[in-house]
């Protein structure tokens, strides 16, 4: 994938170096609730914007999520949330969240 440099030109990064390029500054705390227990998870966040090499002039955001296991979480999505909202952006990773609760139901129950 790519990204913008610091000046504002474009350069490749594989996605295990992308957290050196994202600024991570928001942070939320989520309970997690397993066997009956609860649990609480302290994520940290960030977005940048970057492209694929295959569409190299579809830009994307990513969020990178930290604090579910050593490596960070990377979400794709096209949306655009206000960078400078922290509402926006954990909008985004609720959302994606849900999204994974509900295939972890569905696997459970096939």
């Amino acid at each position: 994938m790519v990204t913008h440099n610091k000046n504002g030109g474009v350069v490749p990064v594989q996605a295990d170096k992308l957290e050196k390029r994202t600024t991570i500054n928001y942070k939320v705390q989520i309970t997690k609730i397993e066997d009956g227990k609860e649990s609480h998870i302290d994520l940290t966040f960030g977005i940048t914007k970057i492209a694929l090499y295959d569409k190299p002039d579809k830009w994307m955001n990513a969020v990178l999520i930290k604090g579910f296991g050593q490596h960070p979480l990377i979400l794709l999505t096209n949306k655009k949330p206000d960078s400078k909202a922290p509402k926006d952006v954990h909008k985004i990773v609720e959302i994606y969240l849900t999204r994974w609760k509900y295939d972890q139901c569905f696997r459970y129950i096939e």
